[in-house]
């Protein structure tokens, strides 16, 4: 039976940029906390000035495991009744300022393009690579 055997050069940096993990999620998972950043800063910035307290515990969450898929905006900041504070605030339009947590969110959602753009990039140098 005759045998045919093929080399293929570069076949170890074809399968290196194959692998999903270390192309992709690395870049994904430094814009979505990129964003996450801004938009819990946007987020204290716009925070009502009462105590202070609620912008002093706000933050940003990461899902990153197995991939990075969302962040989210965080506090645990809770009232005085034990209700949670920011969503008092962003729903319930007695004490004026509803929906100030959208409203910040929004404006970093609005120029989220240029971080992931820039995560595009990332994965693009790797392929020219």
């Amino acid at each position: 039976m005759p045998r045919v055997e093929i080399e293929v050069r570069g076949i170890a940096e074809l399968q290196r940029k194959l692998n999903g993990r270390e192309l992709h999620w690395q870049p994904v998972k430094r814009a979505l906390d990129d964003l996450g950043k801004q938009a819990a800063g946007a987020a204290k910035a716009q925070a009502p000035r009462g105590t202070g307290a609620l912008s002093a515990g706000m933050t940003h969450k990461l899902n990153a495991v197995p991939m990075p898929l969302w962040v989210a905006v965080t506090t645990n900041v809770v009232g005085k009744s034990g209700r949670r504070y920011p969503w008092i605030l962003e729903f319930d339009g007695k004490y004026g300022h509803k929906n100030w947590l959208k409203n910040a969110i929004s404006r970093v959602q609005a120029a989220a393009g240029g971080v992931l753009q820039r995560a595009v990039g990332e994965i693009e140098a790797k392929w020219r690579g």
